[in-house]
Order: structure tokens, then sequence, then C-alpha cells
């Protein structure tokens, strides 16, 4: 919407940010971007319109003023003669919350304001005084000028020289002004005046840190009196997917009477010119104008985020002696929907995808490239092929790169009215009534924000589909935005959560179901995919069940993937008064008083400075795009292609054999020849004459060239098979005779310079010691329980499953009893856990050849809870703090997330155990483990054994430490290592889950219901 200025707009009545049909004001109209060059400075392949000389960044350092509330602004700053000399300074881009003026405040669904839209509290909505100085180039003399900021957040008014430009709201889409006119020359100045918030604040609840300020970037550009205002590109394929189709259209807008101009259109490969053609333009000053040009490109080479292939296209306007060049990147593609598949190219295509949201721990909300090409590096490498722009259009430049590298993107308009009810959250009400999505007066809010990102996104090969917002109820003003959408762009689908299964979504594409509802979805012949737009929610130690939820994708035609929520941990990097960083989340930067949401931003795959969380890892098995059979009886590995569109030409696969993590055979293999969708079998030579108790086979296929984001021998894809083999007898060890003492507290079980006691009143081991030096801190003892992770708090798990919180240290003695058999004595003891019906039974045996047996059985009445764990936990001296172990790893694992913790022998430290969640949590744990080995220094050790495949976890912290009350109570810097390893042997653990952090229990299959159990573990002592 555009209007013209009032006079004393700000003394209105209704202040234009509490007007929801005032948002647009005196702008431009929207529309992608194209920066000209000189004929003399262009070169085609140039990367970026920033490069040309008609382009002149304003980022900096410009002077600043805050204010609380819009009554304490600086009013006439914008005014040429204004002393701003002792103003403060502030970057530009930057958020004025992470540069020492107010605070940032983090909620997921509430609005940090009262809601009571469109209003705005006047009492407190800071408001952040800018201006600038800037001088413009001698060449630019007789040219247009824009000045563009390519996002202010939230609402702003601009002034040039003193003159009033305009306002916006909308932070996330570009704002843009001709200021031709009111340059002078020499010295000009820019003022803007930000608002932390306005009505349009409504629009903008997602889940994220609430900031402010201008935080993209800001830039002049000029152009010719013919002016290019806008361009559209289509590049689709034909109806047999070989050929390209071209379409381009032009838009011209002349400031001056134009004659016989010549426009020139080449589309590159490479150093190839695939076409050319040019048009006459003659246009009256102040008017527009279309060109449009079209042509069929045969066997063209198609654009996918596996093969991101894009053609160069430059055109050309000569008016005059004059000529101006621009270039843009052009990728061939076509998405459609056929029978109920979304279809790339003619393919049926997974989703592996992750949300995004742009966050920087030092920057906030202020993107950079650096920081862009990191993510898009690390979703290649972790085999994620699609982003979906949570919730908002994205940094321009990100876009550009996803075409150059290769991702799918879901665009997001910038829309989320969470705080005001939505469908389908029975903890948001939601009325139609009063529902601002059905409201006619926000109409034009909501069609201005999808109309801008559609416009400015359009010619990006990345962008597949259209997403109209998220999570905002689905009133008129959505069903009427999917139609302007459909009829602007008929080359791609469009989605919308909130929409269900109505008819203003073409995919349906829920948040957070569970496997059962999109497997009853899928059994159906539907019209429409699914597409999980959010699920496998990535809170603190979370992702269990995603090879669960893959099963079942990749089961059924009509389901083709999802989005992880989320990419990134939205930390801040602070420090506590004494220097010590942390990254600080909801609580830890507002004031007393003021609402947040604790931790519930710290939900992503990977640290705030980008290092993976362990469970990435488990993406990148789960979504690899190479998949193996193993047929032991006739040796043949199948090696399965799941690219769309990428043969394997490029990649090795090394497979080994492994007996008891010895390596006792390998090999080299190329994979040339394998085609998209295709498979090849390999018949591998394995030696049989192999001894000992484990035999696998491990495959992994890396690639064989590096490539600008990934490394040579860089592993995309592995397998794990366990063979047969011929166990190797048990070495002979020395047996010497157990004695046995006993007091009136203690049973004594000697063996040598061993020595094992019993306490006569727990029924405990409390303490073992060789040679003198005693290696417990502490009795052995039960253990049913584990720190609270961030999931098992939203699933009230601590109130759920409290009887285990303690019993193990609420154990009753029943009975000591003792047996002598053969030389060798028993103690066995029988337990009450808490004062229920649970019991325990513990049998100790030191064996003469120094093997401590500890033999359990649990009867846990059926009518209790799940338990957590089951297990013994023990803490033994600080100096066994080098530890080796045979099971799975080397990352942290559990039991519904290991299929990426190939089993094998590891080593590691008690430190390198701790996952450092930045919410601590329980962590570390490993899963399948056969023996386990904690030593010192000086090679005195401990061995653990089991009858079955046991897991186990070895911290500094103990589980109390990990253990906070309430989510998010706790910080890493509040954690002081015990001076002890806290060792827990796990007979079970049930798995962490993941299918959202809110409510969502671990599955049944990995719980662990209350009943009988018997375990036992073999300690050696050496």
């Amino acid at each position: 919407m555009k209007r013209e200025m009032k006079a004393g707009e700000l003394n209105a009545d209704i202040p234009d940010w509490e007007d929801p049909e005032v948002f647009n004001v005196g702008q431009e109209e929207a529309h992608a971007l194209l920066i000209p060059f000189s004929d003399n400075s262009f070169e085609k392949n140039r990367p970026t319109n920033q490069e040309s000389g008609y382009y002149k960044p304003l980022n900096g350092d410009w002077k600043f003023s805050y204010a609380e509330k819009p009554s304490d602004r600086p009013k006439d700053f914008y005014k040429s003669d204004y002393d701003v000399s002792a103003w403060s300074t502030i970057p530009v881009p930057g958020n004025i919350e992470f540069n020492g003026f107010g605070y940032p405040i983090y909620v997921n669904k509430e609005y940090p304001f009262p809601k009571n839209p469109p209003h705005i509290p006047h009492d407190f909505n800071p408001v952040g005084s800018y201006k600038h100085e800037f001088q413009i180039s001698e060449d630019w003399e007789g040219r247009e000028v824009f000045l563009h900021f390519a996002g202010v957040n939230s609402a702003a008014y601009y002034w040039v020289n003193g003159i009033k430009l305009g306002y916006s709201q909308d932070s996330k889409s570009p704002v843009e002004f001709r200021i031709t006119d009111y340059l002078v020359k020499g010295t000009n100045t820019i003022a803007v005046e930000v608002y932390r918030w306005c009505d349009g604040s409504y629009l903008e609840g997602q889940d994220f840190w609430r900031v402010s300020g201008i935080e993209r970037d800001v830039f002049l550009w000029s152009s010719d009196k013919l002016c290019l205002r806008d361009f559209s590109i289509e590049a689709s394929l034909d109806y047999g997917y070989f050929n390209g189709v071209f379409n381009l259209q032009l838009d011209f807008r002349a400031y001056q009477n134009i004659s016989d101009a010549c426009v020139n259109v080449e589309l590159w490969d490479t150093d190839r010119c695939v076409f050319s053609d040019e048009e006459t333009i003659s246009q009256e000053s102040n008017s527009d104008q279309q060109i449009s040009f079209s042509r069929t490109i045969p066997s063209v080479k198609k654009w996918s985020a596996e093969c991101p292939n894009l053609y160069r296209l430059v055109i050309s306007v000569k008016k005059g002696n004059s000529t101006q060049k621009y270039a843009t990147s052009v990728g061939f593609r076509s998405i459609e929907i056929k029978e109920g598949t979304l279809l790339i190219n003619g393919e049926y295509v997974l989703l592996k995808g992750v949300n995004r949201h742009e966050h920087d721990d030092k920057l906030g909300h202020v993107p950079t490239e650096e920081a862009m090409m990191a993510d898009i590096s690390l979703m290649k490498q972790f085999n994620i092929n699609a982003v979906r722009m949570s919730h908002y259009p994205h940094d321009p430049r990100w876009y550009e790169l996803c075409d150059q590298y290769g991702l799918y993107l879901i665009d997001e308009a910038n829309i989320e009215s969470h705080g005001l009810g939505v469908r389908f959250q029975d903890d948001m009400p939601y009325h139609e009534e009063t529902h601002i999505s059905h409201l006619p007066e926000w109409k034009g809010a909501h069609l201005d924000r999808i109309k801008k990102m559609v416009v400015r996104d359009k010619n990006h090969p990345s962008v597949i589909i259209w997403s109209l917002g998220n999570e905002a109820g689905n009133g008129q003003n959505f069903h009427d935005g999917y139609e302007w959408l459909k009829e602007k762009d008929s080359t791609r689908p469009v989605q919308y959560e909130q929409a269900g299964e109505d008819g203003d979504t073409d995919i349906v594409c829920p948040m957070y179901p569970k496997i059962p509802e999109i497997a009853e979805y899928a059994q159906k012949n539907q019209t429409r995919p699914l597409i999980m737009c959010e699920y496998a929610h990535a809170m603190g130690n979370s992702v269990g069940n995603l090879q669960d939820y893959w099963d079942v994708i990749n089961d059924y035609k009509h389901l083709q993937g999802g989005f992880i929520w989320d990419w990134m941990d939205q930390g801040i990097l602070t420090q506590t008064p004494d220097g010590t960083e942390y990254w600080g989340y909801g609580g830890d930067f507002e004031p007393e008083g003021v609402y947040h949401d604790r931790n519930f931003c710290i939900n992503g795959l990977i640290f705030p400075d980008r290092t993976p969380h362990p469970a990435l890892f488990e993406v990148k098995k789960v979504y690899q795009p190479i998949s193996f059979n193993w047929e032991e009886s006739s040796g043949k590995l199948t090696v399965s292609n799941q690219y769309n569109f990428k043969s394997l030409d490029e990649y090795n696969l090394y497979w080994t054999i492994e007996v008891d993590g010895k390596q006792v055979a390998n090999s080299v293999l190329s994979l040339k020849g394998i085609a998209p969708g295709k498979f090849q079998e390999y018949f591998l030579d394995i030696p049989s004459e192999s001894k000992g108790n484990r035999k696998f086979l491990n495959v992994s296929v890396r690639s064989a060239i590096a490539t600008n984001l990934t490394p040579t021998n860089h592993e995309i894809a592995i397998d794990q098979f366990e063979l047969p083999i011929e166990n190797s007898a048990n070495s002979e060890i020395d047996k010497l005779e157990v004695t046995k003492e006993s007091d009136e507290n203690i049973i004594y079980l000697n063996r040598d310079s061993l020595r094992v006691e019993i306490n006569k009143t727990s029924g405990l081991i409390s303490s073992i010691s060789n040679t003198g030096q005693e290696l417990l801190f502490g009795p052995i003892k039960p253990n049913f329980w584990r720190p609270p992770t961030d999931n098992d708090f939203g699933n009230d798990m601590p109130q759920r499953l409290q009887f285990w919180r303690h019993a193990a240290q609420n154990l009753t003695l029943l009975s000591i009893s003792e047996k002598e058999a053969d030389g060798e004595y028993i103690i066995t003891t029988l337990h009450e856990v808490d004062g229920s019906n649970c019991h325990m039974q513990f049998q100790y045996h030191l064996t003469d050849s120094g093997i401590i047996n500890i033999d359990v059985e649990l009867n846990a009445d059926e009518s209790l809870s799940n338990i957590p764990r089951i297990g013994l936990e023990m803490k033994l001296v600080k100096s066994l703090n080098q530890i080796e172990w045979f099971g799975r790893g080397p990352f942290e694992n559990y039991w519904d997330r290991k299929s990426a913790a190939l089993i094998g022998k590891y080593k590691s430290t008690i430190d390198d155990q701790f996952v450092p969640y930045i919410s601590p949590q329980e962590n570390g744990a490993k899963q399948d483990v056969d023996w386990l080995i904690l030593q010192d220094q000086s090679n005195q050790r401990i061995d653990i054994n089991s009858s079955q495949p046991f897991s186990f976890s070895a911290l500094p912290y103990s589980i109390d430490k990990l253990s906070p009350q309430l989510p998010g109570a706790l910080h890493p810097y509040n954690l002081v290592p015990d001076n002890c390893v806290n060792l827990c042997l796990d007979y079970l653990h049930m798995g962490v889950g993941g299918d959202d952090s809110w409510g969502a229990p671990v599955h049944e299959k990995y719980s662990i219901p209350s009943g009988k159990y018997s375990f036992c573990f073999q300690i050696t002592i050496d």
C-alpha cells in the first residue's frame, strides 16, 4: 500500500505504528534487484552486485540515540542542522540490544508486550534514532539514485537531508526510496527513526529473540534514466524434462523521454552463449514498459540441489553512447505435484531438511556471508538437502549461495501471529471473530508481506516452495494471499501449515505429527504430498526416533520428508561477572519481571559456534543418500544410489573387516557408473580365518575429489554388518585363594592384594581396594534415574517418574546371607525399594580368578511407573580418567538414537565424555557395549564386562549436579567437577525422544516398564 505523507503524522490520533492499514508509505514498489555495471567495468561472471561501481555501501558506524518511549525521542533530529556530535555510535547493520542499548527478550509464542492488537505500549516502546552522512560519486551525476535498506526491525521513518521519505513495517523485507531529487553536492545526511514494536509486531511473533534495529545491509544504487526496475525469469523444463523453457520479462521505468534504446539479452553456459536476442525500446518520461523474451534451450543442464547447474544471464541496455549491463544466475528446473507427490525435474524427491533462523551468538539477527557459508557447508556435509526459511525471508545473499551450492528452499512470508491463537494447538485458543487473519483491516498487511517475499525471491531456482507464513490462523486473508500467489507464480507449489487440509495449501505440511498419523495419511489415495514443516524437535539431548520416522517415510510415496526444528541453538554469548563466557538464553538478559521462555530457544542441531551436537551425526546417517545391503551367504554387498540426479562417479567405497576392534582386512572400490536410482553389486573377499569375539564389516562412502564445501575423503554414507566368527578360547587367569573375613559391620572378601568390602547395614559394596589403594568414593548403588533432558521436562518426566528419583537412596535391607561353594563365597542381599512393592536382590561373588561378580534381580510391581534406567552407579577415584570401550561410539548415543554410532573399539578421556549442552542435562551415554576399561596414567585399571550388551556414561559430574529442579535453571558455569569419576553402568536406559519437547514421551518401544529384570556385571581390577 502506498499513500501520501500526512503533516504531523506522529501527532495524529492514531500513530502509523498502531494502524494496521498503514505499513508501506512512500516506498518504491517491491522488485527483484539487479545492480547495473558500466560497460567498461563489467564481467559477466562477477558473483555479486556489490562489485559494481554503481553500488555504494552505507554500512559502518552511524550516530545513534536511544529512548525508551516515543515521547522521549529526539523529535527534530532528522533536520540537517541538528547537532548529533555528542551522540553515541552504533554499527549498521546491528541490533540495538546487542550494542549496549536495551535488552533482548526471548519469548516463544507470547508477545513481549501486552496483547491488544493493534495497540502497542506508549510508556515502553524503545526508539532508536540514527544519523549518517554520505557523499555521492561524481560518476553518478545525472543518474537516478535509490536508497535501499535490506531489513529494518520493526517500524521506521526515513529522511534524507531533512526531507521525509516515508515509513515502513515488515522487518525482513527490503525498504527502498528514490532519492534523486533530494540529493545535494557534497555531504548528504540520512536519518532513520526505528520503533522496537508496532502493530506489525503482531505479525512477527516468531519463536526467536525479539530485538530491533537496522539489521541488514544499507546501500545506495544508481541507474541510468532508463532503469531496469524489475525482472522475472521463468526457467523451467518441457514436458519431457529435457529441454529448457526460458521466459524473461524485463520491467523498465523511464525517468526521461527515451528513444531507440537497445536491450540485448544473452544466456551463457560458461563460455558458450546458448541464447541471444534484442529489442529496441522507446518510452515517455515517468512511464513503465515491459519487454519479454522467450526461447527453448535444447538439452539444457538442469538445476537441482545435487547438481546446481547455473547459466549466466547478461542484460545490456544501450542508450546513446552509454551502456549499462546486468548479470544474474539462472537455473532450469521444474517443480510440480502429480498423483499426490512432489516432483523436481520429473523425479520423486525426498526433502531431508532443517529449519533455519538467522542467528549469530555475537551479532544477533545480523547475517554475514561467513556464517551463511558455514551453514551451507555443514548442511551439505551432513546430507541435508532442504531448508525452510523459518519464519521470514532471509538475507538475499543466502538465496544466491543456495542457488550456487545447491539447497532446496521453502521461502516463508514474514507472518506469525502465534500469540493471538492458532489452529491445531489446544493451549492457544483460536477465535475466528477476533483473529487478525480473519479481519479485513489486516488483509493489506498480510498480502504485502507475501507479495514482497515473492517479488524479491521469484528468480531463485533454489526456492521450490512458497509458504504463506507460520502459526497465524487461517482466515480469509490467507485464502486471498494464496489466490494472489497462485496467480502470480504458477511454477511453484504453495504450502501453509495452518491450512491443514484446507484448499489454500498444495502440500499438507503438519507440525510434529506422530508416526502413526503420517502413516494413516499416506495409506489413503491422496492428491497432495505430506511434508512435515517441523518435526524431530532438537532441543538439548534429543532427536530420538529419527530413523523410525524415515522407515515410515520410505514406505509410502505420499510422505516426502520434513524439516527438523531447528538448525542452531539460539544462544547469545555473554559472561558472568567474573568473566566466564557462556551462551545465555531467556532470563539471562531480561530484567526481573519481564516474561521469557527460558531455554526454549536452545533447540538446534549445532551449538551457536556451529559445533555439531551428537544428534547431527544421526541426522547425517538417516539422511544419507546411499544405502547398503549385505548377503552373508554369497559375500555380496549391494550399493544403491539414492540420489535423484547425481551418479556416484566422484565417490569411492571403503570397506574394512574388524575383529574385536582391530582391522584385519580392507579395500577400496570405485563407485563409478552407478547412476541415480541404480545399484551395483560387489563380491567382497572376506577373510574367514579370523578368531575373536565380534567381527564386523564396516562400509564407508567417501569423496574422491575435493569441492568448495567438502574435502577429499569426506564421508557421506556408512553402515555396519556383523559377521559370524569362531570364538577365541578364554585366556587363562591366575587362580588364587579367596578368603572371607567378617566383623560387626563389614564382610571382607580377599584375593591376594584385592579386597572387597560389603557393608552389613546397607547390603552394598562399600569399598574396593587394590594393593591398599581405594578405588571407590562411596558404595556401588543401584541406579534408576537420569538427569532430566529438555524433552523429559517437556513431558513431565521428573514428576511422572519421580518415584525413581531417590529410589536408590531409599533402600531398606531386608536380609543378608552368605554361602560357600568350592572355596568361593557368595553374599546375597535382599532390599525393599522406598517402602513399595519393589524389591532388589544382589549377589556378590569374588572369584578365584579375581573377578567381582554383581548379579542383580529387580522385581518392580507393574503398577509402578516406567523406569528411566536400570543399572548401577559408582564413584571411582579421579585418577581413573582414561577410558576405552568396545561398543557404539565415538560420540554420545542412546537407545533411540544410535544408528550412526558404529560398534568398535574407542578411546577417550572422562572430560571429553561430557557433552556441554547449553542447559546441562543427561549426556554422554554409549550403547551396546561389550566391555569397558578405566585406567590411570600408571596403568592401574578397572575392567567391566557383562553377559549382555550394556550402556554406560562416565562423567566428571554427578547425576544430582546435572538434575535441576526446573528446565533452564542450570548453566555450565554452575557446574563444578567432582573429585571422582561418576560411572553409570546401565542394563537398560530409556531413549531420549524427540517427537516434540512439550509433551511427547519417549516411544513405548524405547521405554522401560516396571517389571522383573535381571542383569550381571563383572569387575576385574588390574
